[in-house]
């Protein structure tokens, strides 16, 4: 059975966190109702607006705001004070664990990806399957389900970058630290 891929918002602090390996864990007041969910893009809100790396679902916790602070807090890197702010009136919290980070060298724009693109409130199904080329050269793929994904868009705006990528999607280079533009 295939799984389905998410595009996850995240803020800034937040997604730099992710892939520096620094939070484990991905603390939310909502998750995703389906359950085959594997890959997750995560998309790092304005300013930087990009997508900035992908992991895979490790589990989602689902516990009280207390008791996901207490099984994550070492890992979840935001202050006491943080956490207890955004979970705030909420009854149930989730913690969805973080397995094999993937960081790009280049941040992606959505916009070249996917047409009339608007960020997602916290997450959106992907309508496609991404597999990017990886820093040791295997060759990835993009399988579109449905209408046009934009991959000849996408195609051309790489190209005109200089970056080699297979449908828009940078080469990955796992730890490296992203440049500033």
């Amino acid at each position: 059975m295939d799984s389905t891929n998410v595009l996850l918002s995240v803020r800034p602090q937040h997604a730099e966190a992710i892939v520096q390996g620094r939070k484990k864990y991905e603390l939310r007041r909502t998750i995703f109702r389906r359950e085959d969910v594997g890959q997750v893009y995560v998309y790092s809100t304005s300013p930087v607006s990009k997508i900035v790396g992908s992991f895979e679902v490790g589990d989602i916790i689902e516990d009280s705001p207390d008791g996901i602070w207490e099984t994550c807090r070492r890992h979840a890197a935001v202050s006491q004070d943080e956490f207890f702010e955004y979970f705030a009136g909420a009854v149930t919290a989730f913690a969805i664990k973080i397995a094999n980070m993937q960081r790009f060298a280049s941040p992606l724009d959505p916009s070249s990806i996917f047409d009339d693109f608007k960020p997602p409130q916290s997450f959106r199904y992907l309508p496609m399957d991404i597999n990017p080329r990886r820093e040791n050269g295997k060759r990835g793929r993009a399988v579109q389900r449905g209408k046009d994904s934009g991959r000849k868009k996408a195609r051309k705006h790489w190209a005109q970058e200089g970056m080699s990528a297979v449908f828009a999607v940078p080469p990955l280079v796992p730890g490296r630290v992203l440049e500033s533009d």
